[in-house]
């Protein structure tokens, strides 16, 4: 797959490089030019790359840093600990404990693909806040019902997966709305980079949770994750463009303020 993708990725994004990226950036006064005369021109000088300092000095980043932090490490947290789960706490045949964490991923995959149009019909801020309830709801039941029967909870935790699938992309396009094109890259980098911090330290947390108090309390960890990372985004979106960079351009404010 990793060869397939060597050759895919070079293919796709054959056309665009560096040159290419910094002409279309809005702040730039040559991207108001007719197309005639941006062939004409000299490019622009790329800007100075964000330093991690700046990156910091803006709240929006902070904000959606804890969010993919909670988010991701929840989603790992699951997968990681689910067949544990299944096989010590509901005594659930191997087959069965590994199909769970199949579901869960089979159903994130799912999600992302066909609730897309979802997340544009209810706009992305409502959508992710209504995916995140979905799941804290089915994730409750699985908590505390601990008599279903292992094949539907295998289900459940599919269903779980499949609303959280669109949490991640619908973050991304959220923050990229309330940043200026300038710093996309190096932001969602460094969210990115945050949120695979929580991929290696909850689960970790969670280990040592379970090995004190035992598997049992497993869900209702997840629960309370589940509603960090809902309490995190109503947090993330109650900072409006202007607020979060200190500096927008009527454009990029309008967009933000219509997501």
């Amino acid at each position: 797959m990793s060869a397939l993708e060597l050759v895919l990725l070079p293919t796709a994004f054959r056309y665009e490089n560096a040159e290419r990226y910094h002409a279309q950036d809005p702040s730039s006064d040559d991207t108001k030019a007719p197309p005639s005369s941006i062939t004409s021109t000299p490019l622009p000088a790329p800007p100075t790359t964000p330093s991690t300092k700046d990156l910091l000095s803006h709240p929006i980043i902070l904000l959606s840093s804890l969010y993919f932090l909670a988010y991701v490490g929840t989603e790992t947290a699951i997968s990681g600990w689910i067949v544990s789960f299944m096989s010590r706490s509901r005594h659930a045949s191997p087959y069965l404990s590994s199909l769970s964490s199949s579901a869960f991923w089979g159903g994130q995959a799912a999600g992302r693909l066909s609730l897309g149009f979802v997340s544009d019909k209810l706009g992305v801020r409502r959508a992710n806040v209504v995916y995140l309830c979905i799941a804290i709801t089915v994730q409750s039941i699985l908590a505390a019902f601990t008599g279903l029967p292992a094949s539907i909870a295998v289900g459940l935790v599919g269903i779980v997966g499949f609303s959280m699938g669109p949490l991640y992309p619908g973050g991304i396009v959220l923050l990229t709305q309330l940043l200026p094109r300038r710093l996309h890259v190096a932001a969602v980098s460094f969210v990115g980079s945050l949120g695979q911090v929580g991929a290696a330290v909850l689960p970790f947390a969670i280990g040592a949770v379970v090995q004190g108090v035992g598997i049992g309390v497993f869900m209702y960890v997840i629960v309370g994750l589940l509603g960090l990372s809902l309490g995190l985004w109503f947090v993330f979106l109650g900072l409006k463009a202007k607020e979060a960079v200190g500096i927008q351009d009527e454009e990029e404010e309008a967009d933000g303020e219509e997501y």
